[in-house]
């Protein structure tokens, strides 16, 4: 296999200060090459005898990298450069002939034998791949690696003319082989340090500090950034896994698209729902904390048009949570001052709330109103509790018929197939004030009261159950 020789000391010495000082160490490809190697037949290979004078074709083959090594490495611009360096030796290139010709048949070999099978294209280009690998490479600037044009040209030529191969198998290993045009030379790749420090740079700059997010700040800091821009292959015969290096744009893209990601796990409105109040108050002082934080960073920090995209919607979205949690603060206030917080005083609270009129529909007594729902709170749903927890319940009875709208809808503990179940007591509700105190048969006022008491469902959601006939469980 491939043995690396650095040309260039210092460069490799400096590479390893970086890895020294918790960086990455690179080695650019001005600063090495690679040896060739020998290529090994697939099984079932047998040489010609006299190989490569065996056929008019290897002949011609043969003789033409005879006479490409004749030349070299006054054969081109690039490779002429080779004379003047110090590291250069053209007698470690005496065999290029041979292992052009031994490389170009045994992939004549290989593709013969393998092009019936199952996964042919993947095997076959796979083994091509390991035969261009054998050519080894000089470093950037001079030029391809010696002797490849002959093989990639004969290679072409071999399955062109090639009346065995199917023409739909022809053309896919033709237009892979035109692929490799544009991949002939190493190319300088992005500078992993570069990706390292943009990653860093979101690091910074996401509001890991905030609650929310604390529990994944450990894990996102020990992490690297994703350095491949594709899923790496396997190649059979060079045994080793390749992958396209990100660049920088796919790098801050990722990013952002992460960024959105991670806000998107938020949810404020339950939190506001469920947290104490003072834990809204932490969670305000933590967002005007980063807001402030990231305002600082855009004003001093240099940041590209690409990472600009994730920071502005860190800045939209840390605005668009300290203002709604400021918002709901004196409402909650309010809340937690008239919710009880002990089961006397809860009963005593439910007590008092019979007393108050019926802001929904004064025709019927708020004491009938909390003993058609108190059931809510007494039976358990098929999960084991409650459908409303008493606190729920009367959060309920305040939002819908004391218009305390500032009083945050509530969820009903439901399990599957209780959606109807549910409803139902609501239509029974509507019947009992139509039947029994002369209210108004219009179905969308209690309609309404569902959809505006509750978030388990929208409001055609609820039209589609409010039937009696929608469930013969009985309350």
């Amino acid at each position: 296999m491939n043995e690396i020789r650095v040309i260039h000391p210092d460069a490799f010495l400096d590479a390893i200060k970086h890895v020294e000082n918790g960086e990455f160490g690179e080695l650019s490809a001005t600063n090495y090459e690679v040896h060739a190697f020998d290529t090994i037949p697939t099984p079932g290979y047998d040489a010609p005898s006299n190989f490569p004078e065996c056929c008019d074709y290897h002949k011609k083959a043969y003789s033409m990298a005879t006479q490409y090594l004749a030349k070299f490495p006054e054969c081109c611009i690039k490779h002429s450069k080779l004379t003047t360096a110090h590291w250069f030796k053209k007698t470690q290139y005496e065999k290029v002939p041979i292992r052009i010709l031994k490389a170009l048949h045994h992939t004549e070999h290989n593709t013969t034998q393998k092009i019936n099978h199952s996964d042919w294209y993947e095997d076959i280009t796979e083994y091509i791949d390991y035969c261009i690998a054998s050519f080894g490479s000089l470093p950037l600037g001079y030029g391809n690696p010696v002797g490849i044009d002959i093989y990639y040209n004969y290679t072409r030529f071999y399955i062109e003319q090639n009346k065995s191969i199917p023409d739909e198998k022809k053309q896919k290993l033709l237009t892979y082989l035109d692929g490799l045009t544009t991949i002939e030379q190493p190319a300088e790749q992005t500078d992993l340090n570069t990706l390292n420090d943009l990653y860093k740079k979101w690091l910074n700059a996401f509001p890991f500090d905030i609650s929310f997010f604390q529990n994944s700040k450990e894990s996102f800091e020990k992490s690297l950034p994703p350095l491949l821009s594709n899923k790496p292959a396997y190649n059979r015969y060079l045994k080793i896994s390749k992958g396209k290096l990100i660049t920088c744009k796919q790098l801050v893209e990722f990013l952002f698209e992460l960024t959105k990601q991670m806000l998107l796990t938020v949810d404020s409105v339950k939190i506001a729902k469920e947290a104490p109040i003072s834990d809204i108050n932490k969670k305000t002082i933590e967002l005007l904390n980063e807001s402030l934080r990231l305002q600082n960073n855009l004003l001093f920090g240099k940041y590209s048009k690409g990472e600009m995209k994730y920071l502005q919607v860190l800045k939209k979205w840390l605005e668009y949570q300290k203002n709604y949690f400021r918002d709901i603060t004196p409402y909650l206030k309010k809340v937690t001052e008239t919710t009880p917080k002990g089961k006397n005083d809860i009963d005593t609270t439910i007590n008092e709330l019979k007393k108050k009129e019926n802001l929904f529909w004064k025709g019927v007594p708020m004491s009938r109103v909390i003993d058609h729902f108190i059931v809510f709170t007494e039976r358990n749903s098929k999960n084991g509790k409650p459908f409303l927890t008493k606190e729920q319940f009367i959060q309920f009875i305040q939002r819908g018929f004391l218009s305390c709208n500032e009083i945050p809808k509530q969820t009903l503990n439901l399990s599957n197939g209780e959606k109807g179940f549910v409803i139902k007591r609501f239509y029974e509700f509507f019947d009992l004030s139509v039947s029994q105190f002369g209210e108004l048969n219009k179905k969308f006022k209690y309609i309404n009261l569902i959809d505006n008491c509750f978030d388990n469902w929208n409001k055609k959601g609820i039209e589609a159950f409010f039937k009696p006939s929608k469930t013969k469980q009985s309350w």
